[in-house]
């Protein structure tokens, strides 16, 4: 392994990281603490030189994002996040970037769409069909469940 890069330059954030890679792209998101149910703002960098340099992190979405992934096929890279809404629910969200990591979404879609807590979203592509894959725990009426949901 290399030497590690500090990502979050001199921004004062915390949460868990993810990544994830295609080709020479290399994509890194992080978001609040989910342990300590710390909500924080969903930061992205990216690199198009195999991680050998990243991009200056932009922030996706602010102030309550939990449980943050990412996942990439090609020039596509997808960002999935548990929310916390002002009313205190909480749900799961996606962001799509068809160039790379360049641009995302202006939206965040909400997949989950219930009063009960969605959380621990989980993301995938399969490389064949270029389908993307959101799983998620959710507790409607306090019933956990397994959820999935596919798109294109």
């Amino acid at each position: 392994f290399s030497d590690p890069l500090k990502l979050n330059a001199e921004l004062d954030t915390i949460g868990e990281s993810q990544v994830a890679a295609s080709g020479q792209n290399v994509y890194v998101v992080w978001g609040g603490n989910p342990d300590e149910k710390v909500v924080g703002n969903l930061y992205f960098a990216r690199s198009a030189d195999s991680g050998a340099t990243f991009s200056t992190p932009q922030s996706l979405a602010e102030k309550n994002t939990l449980n943050v992934e990412v996942a990439a096929d090609n020039s596509n890279a997808y960002v999935a996040w548990q929310g916390v809404l002002p009313d205190g629910n909480e749900e799961i969200f996606v962001k799509e970037s068809s160039d790379a990591g360049v641009t995302f979404t202006m939206t965040n879609e909400n997949i989950s769409r219930n009063e009960g807590i969605s959380e621990c979203t989980s993301i995938a592509i399969s490389q064949e069909t270029k389908v993307v894959y959101l799983a998620w725990e959710d507790s409607p009426e306090n019933n956990h469940e397994i959820l999935l949901s596919q798109g294109a």
